[in-house]
């Protein structure tokens, strides 16, 4: 007999990558009133895809969807523990068209490849694979070491496999992303900090991480390459780097 697994709003997050937010309407002194304003946000980047809704000029992009969500009440979506939440989301995405995500699992159905095989390739423990395969552990929270391995084993660029994870949906097609190499003049990140004119607190807070990492990174009490991938990714899309140049740049890997 199959184990029945209950499923709710953790497992919508991983399954689609998305989440409904709203804002309650509401009123002023002076008797200016604005209606609920719904939208769809992304986990992984609030920016990278949304789906509005409802305006707060009670406008609606999807009415179907909307209605459904009135019906549903929207603390059936936010209540982890509601027995209903995961299949009312399902349901709300099936209304709006949406397809659960990619994930490293639809990539390697894509490219062929089996866990072990990649493994193999890698020299990454099986078991860590298998744990972003079935997403117990996210891709984006491995190393950059690791998951530039990964990349290269299935003939991808760091983001590439990243964007097809997090952002692609299924039946999407793998894209190839251009990515131009840059001329690093430095083998340090302080030294490339300096060569862009970029101080420690500018360079983190335009990458949004804590500038104590930043620091730990330049002093090297922490190495790069066990730096998480997403952080790796932010640090290389603000220099206007390939990732794994950067990686390669501070590591001292010559090819």
């Amino acid at each position: 007999m199959e184990k029945y697994v209950k499923k709710d709003s953790r497992d919508v997050k991983k399954e689609y990558g998305l989440y409904l937010r709203w804002i309650n309407g509401g009123g002023d002194d002076a008797g200016n009133t604005w209606d609920i304003t719904m939208w769809i946000e992304n986990v992984y980047d609030s920016e990278k895809e949304i789906y509005y809704l409802h305006y707060r000029d009670g406008s609606t992009t999807n009415e179907d969807a909307y209605n459904f969500i009135l019906k549903k009440t929207v603390n059936a979506f936010r209540d982890k523990s509601s027995v209903d939440c995961y299949n009312n989301y399902v349901k709300l995405f099936e209304i709006m068209g949406i397809k659960k995500l990619k994930g490293l699992n639809g990539v390697l159905e894509e490219k062929g490849i089996t866990v072990t095989q990649l493994s193999k390739k890698t020299g990454i423990p099986q078991s860590t694979i298998n744990n972003m395969y079935h997403k117990e552990y996210e891709f984006q929270d491995t190393s950059v070491e690791k998951a530039i391995k990964m990349a290269n084993a299935l003939e991808m660029n760091v983001e590439e496999l990243y964007n097809e994870i997090y952002f692609k949906r299924i039946g999407d097609e793998i894209t190839k992303m251009d990515i131009n190499p840059c001329d690093i003049k430095s083998n340090s990140l302080k030294g490339i900090l300096e060569n862009k004119g970029l101080s420690n607190t500018k360079f983190a807070k335009m990458c949004n991480i804590p500038r104590t990492t930043i620091s730990s990174l330049i002093h090297n009490d922490y190495d790069f390459k066990n730096t998480s991938v997403e952080k790796a990714i932010k640090m290389a899309s603000v220099l206007e780097i390939n990732t794994e140049d950067l990686y390669n740049a501070i590591e001292n890997i010559i090819k």
